[in-house]
């Protein structure tokens, strides 16, 4: 995740949005085909280990608010011409930052997002996502 948000030709991803998990957790499926992970271990305290993917042919960077989150990936390697954006605010309810998370998978990358309270998605849903284009870098 070494990259930061930079003036360059990003675009907004297509993303399919399910909520089917849990009442109270919403995820989006953004397709990136071509995408491919690699497995990492980490230790956290130098104990306990922490299996996840990264991407191996491209740069993420994921930050979270309470009501948003901005979702980048620069493409590298036969991927280098792929710049994708995904910057969303105004979710309703309060987003649980510790438990939402960002899963790599071969071919797109899920976005989980999880509630802190038990409400629903639905106006997600029917709405669709308040994606802030064209800000200033």
């Amino acid at each position: 995740m070494a990259y930061s948000s930079r003036d360059d030709n990003s675009v907004v991803p297509n993303y399919a949005l399910d909520t089917s998990l849990a009442t109270n957790k919403l995820r989006i499926t953004i397709q990136i085909h071509g995408l491919k992970s690699s497995t990492i271990l980490e230790f956290h305290k130098k104990l306990i280990p922490k299996l996840y993917k990264k991407a191996s042919n491209g740069e993420i960077v994921f930050h979270l608010s309470n009501d948003g989150f901005l979702f980048e990936f620069h493409g590298l390697d036969s991927l280098k011409d792929c710049n994708y954006r995904l910057h969303v605010n105004k979710l309703p309810g309060t987003l649980d930052n510790k438990r939402s998370q960002l899963i790599v998978r071969e071919d797109a990358v899920e976005i989980i997002l999880i509630k802190i309270d038990d409400s629903s998605w639905s106006s997600v849903i029917s709405e669709g996502l308040h994606i802030i284009e064209n800000e200033k870098k």
